[in-house]
């Protein structure tokens, strides 16, 4: 998919250098209100903080975005904690959890953003603590601790390792705080979260699986077919189409999932790809009444330009059931946000007809990240085009204004 993304991406910018010569490119638009880069900033991951701020993390520095969506300078030093941080989670009361790198530990930040020394041992747990796990850079955080992927040394078997939320180990917890949760290498652990009401749901890196577990580290026979459900191919009988799913599930209250990536279908010989979603039910199955046909999608016509392809980004699930996807929508369109209502379909009330357009045209390939909801139906989308620094843009997502961007 990436090869096929990058040839596109060549094709289309020659395209648009000729049409620049000819005088055919329109001129490029200018910056909507709310958008301000973030320079210095990178933003692979974006994670509320109550309601009033947002971590980003990226490059192994957590920076934090205030009011205003400008960096809060009082946090950690002059707005970032910068280290070796791969992942990273937020306590109930605002504490900040991260997996660090090379030295393979667990620190706990406070709120503002500095060392929390009631933590472990002076505010952190070295991995060490857990005879022979090794940890695959999988951490989900919750009210009831802190839970690692990985695997037992020496044997390839995945395992979970769990902390107490004021970083001890959980001895209750399988043994001493680990527990084998599969076969040698299966499920070879990519990302966690934790599920409503306990478990966890793991995903898989090789075979592109979903699998669940209960609280206690069991498989949760009763999901999927035997406690995993497949992640990137959903039996659509359309040509070729099938979902690939990168990203981490978004888990809903009722335990439903939405499996969000790139949808693509095969046409005359080549790959065509837009932005697509599918909900499974609680028990792992396929809800075929989502979008058409179980599908959640960007339209391949609404597509713009020729040779433009749609690439997800970021997703996130708000107010209303309504789930909106960050999009990269070509060197011709830029960024947009993506939005369908609960069932599924496009909210053809916002932007134009369901797209909210976001970035500026022309300006190199549009690379769409993190989506963060507001409770005041604000859409925060984080992005790099071309060669600009991380960006930010604001959109309103209230029919009212109409997907205007603020």
């Amino acid at each position: 998919m990436k090869a096929s993304r990058f040839a596109i991406t060549a094709l289309t910018t020659a395209l648009v250098c000729w049409l620049a010569l000819v005088g055919g490119a329109p001129a490029a638009a200018a910056k909507p209100h709310g958008f301000r880069y973030l320079h210095g900033v990178q933003a692979s991951e974006a994670i509320p903080q109550g309601s009033r701020h947002v971590l980003l993390v990226g490059g192994g520095t957590i920076t934090r975005i205030g009011p205003g969506d400008r960096i809060d300078r009082g946090f950690g030093t002059d707005g970032r904690v910068e280290g070796e941080a791969i992942q990273v989670g937020v306590q109930p009361d605002g504490k900040i959890i991260v997996l660090g790198g090379f030295r393979r530990i667990v620190t706990r930040l406070t709120p503002e953003g500095r060392p929390d020394p009631s933590f472990g041992k002076d505010g952190t747990v070295p991995l060490a603590a857990f005879p022979r796990f090794e940890t695959e850079d999988a951490m989900t955080v919750s009210a009831t601790g802190i839970v690692l992927g990985g695997d037992v040394a020496g044997t390839g078997k995945p395992a979970l390792a769990r902390l107490r939320p004021n970083g001890a180990i959980d001895r209750g917890f399988g043994h001493d705080g680990v527990k084998v949760i599969g076969t040698e290498e299966f499920p070879e652990i990519e990302d966690l979260e934790t599920l409503p009401g306990g478990g966890y749901l793991v995903t898989e890196q090789n075979d592109d699986e979903i699998c669940e577990f209960t609280a206690a580290g069991a498989v949760r026979r009763s999901f999927g077919n035997d406690g995993c459900a497949s992640s990137i191919r959903f039996g659509h009988r359309g040509p070729g189409v099938g979902i690939s799913a990168d990203n981490l599930p978004l888990v809903l209250p009722g335990g439903e999932l939405i499996v969000y990536g790139d949808l693509s279908r095969y046409v005359h010989g080549e790959n065509q790809y837009t932005v697509g979603a599918v909900r499974l039910r609680a028990d792992g199955s396929r809800d075929r009444s989502y979008g058409r046909g179980g599908f959640a999608y960007l339209p391949f016509d609404d597509l713009y330009g020729p040779g433009e392809d749609g690439f997800s980004g970021g997703a996130a699930f708000g107010q209303g059931g309504k789930l909106v996807i960050g999009a990269s929508l070509g060197i011709v369109t830029g960024m947009a946000l993506v939005t369908f209502d609960s069932d599924g379909h496009l909210d053809r009330s916002l932007g134009e007809g369901g797209k909210v357009l976001v970035g500026e045209p022309f300006v190199g390939y549009a690379d769409a990240g993190p989506v963060i909801l507001r409770p005041d139906r604000q859409a925060l989308l984080f992005g790099v085009e071309g060669t600009a620094p991380t960006s930010i843009v604001r959109a309103s997502l209230a029919p009212r204004r109409a997907g205007a961007v603020r």
